[in-house]
């Protein structure tokens, strides 16, 4: 059972790692848009490249801050999913009980 686990811990970490390489600079792009737009949110600093895609949209950096903090964090939503799949291994008494995908 252990051969079985170790691979499909394998498969399921080898099948996000080629997520995450396809997603990489859009989600660095994400997390450096989430983390300003929490500062802001609070009455911080405005980077101008912020204000600047603001203004390429026609909305005030606030409502640009608001925007981007109500989208859903994908990097997260995936990571989440990923542990999900660990825990059904880990969870799994058989090989038949190991998920598929």
């Amino acid at each position: 059972m252990a051969d079985f686990r170790d691979e499909a811990i394998r498969q399921v970490n080898e099948r996000y790692n080629q997520i995450a390489r396809a997603n990489l600079h859009r989600d660095h792009a994400h997390f450096i848009k989430r983390t300003l737009a929490a500062q802001i949110i609070e009455g911080g600093y405005v980077p101008a490249e912020f204000a600047d895609e603001a203004a390429l949209r026609n909305i005030t950096p606030l409502d640009l801050a608001n925007l981007i903090n109500s989208k859903p964090n994908e990097a997260a939503q995936r990571e989440l999913n990923r542990q999900r799949e660990l825990l059904a291994i880990a969870a799994a008494t058989t090989p038949a009980d190991l998920p598929q995908g």
